[in-house]
């Protein structure tokens, strides 16, 4: 049975809504459903009061600006709203230590939040306990799909496509599934050699064999008027550099060596920004792709040997 909330003082009320897609239907359904509770608790919204990150992620507080703006208004004097109303607490986020912070921000200045389908009010007894208990509801869910999504990318690697990501000497070619429906979806890409740029690798790897350094080759390169970009069009040309020249005397994919998942990602809860942390080689996922060699096992082991004693 749903508890019965004390609104005798608190009348204004604030909603909050977050999709991680833009996704007008369910904006509406999330407004449609904490109207509905305001109306039963005879709580007053005011319409500027209802603030919607759309394309936002649950797992920061980082780039939530419609977040950021319901944070600030809670503190203003005068307070415009008493109480916050949110659909679920994965709507205000998807982790436990993020959640707790909002809550934590929103009792500090006076505000009471209701979690509408869980039952949740801030100013009951028992809503810190159960609301961490959402929480790492809420945080496993994050866990599992990013669990998903890493077996997803193994998968495709190990069936001989790529994830994404562009490579120069290759193009990507999309590989389409269509499901039972009909509808056509991509699954993956399969890499194919560009022949002018493959000249161009084989090229850079010959001039530093011959002790031409990376900022000389880089220039050689930017004189000849080379592209760097061409099997992306309408990509923004960038002029050769050095360590570009280096990430591809170092880049085992010219060999016909596919190599995945070398770095994890672990994104700051406060900031949103990911920081790669290197993986253990036995957690890699490598598998051979002749069809994808450029240039020779030797040329790749001299360049490596050399930039050892560099």
């Amino acid at each position: 049975m749903q508890p019965k909330n004390i609104v005798a003082i608190a009348t204004k009320a604030a909603i909050y809504i977050r999709n991680a897609l833009a996704n007008s239907g369910s904006t509406d359904a999330q407004k449609a459903t904490c109207s509905h509770h305001a109306t039963q608790e005879n709580l007053e919204v005011d319409p500027a009061h209802v603030y919607v990150d759309d394309g936002a992620s649950g797992s920061t507080l980082d780039q939530r600006p419609a977040l950021t703006a319901m944070l600030v208004a809670a503190n203003s004097q005068p307070r415009p709203f008493d109480v916050v109303l949110v659909d679920t607490s994965s709507r205000l986020a998807r982790s436990t230590s993020v959640l707790l912070t909002i809550v934590e921000q929103l009792m500090a200045a006076g505000v009471a939040l209701i979690v509408v389908d869980q039952y949740l009010d801030s100013r009951n007894a028992s809503f810190r306990q159960l609301l961490n208990m959402n929480g790492m509801i809420d945080e496993q869910y994050l866990v599992a799909f990013a669990a998903k999504v890493h077996r997803g990318h193994q998968g495709t690697v190990l069936s001989g496509m790529v994830p994404g990501g562009h490579c120069y000497g290759y193009r990507n070619v999309p590989v389409q599934s269509v499901d039972r429906d009909g509808k056509a979806s991509t699954i993956g890409f399969m890499r194919e050699i560009v022949p002018a740029e493959a000249g161009v690798i084989q090229r850079i790897f010959t001039l530093y064999s011959t002790g031409v350094t990376p900022k000389e080759i880089a220039g050689r390169l930017n004189d000849a008027g080379v592209p760097t970009s061409a099997a992306r069009p309408g990509a923004p040309e960038f002029l050769w550099s050095p360590a570009r020249i280096r990430g591809i005397l170092r880049n085992a994919t010219y060999i016909g060596s596919v190599i995945w998942g070398r770095t994890s990602k672990i994104r700051n809860p406060l900031t949103g920004k990911r920081k790669a942390v290197k993986k253990p080689p036995d957690e890699w996922v490598i598998r051979d792709a002749p069809e994808r060699r450029i240039v020779s096992d030797e040329q790749f082991q001299q360049a490596q040997r050399k930039k050892g004693r560099a």
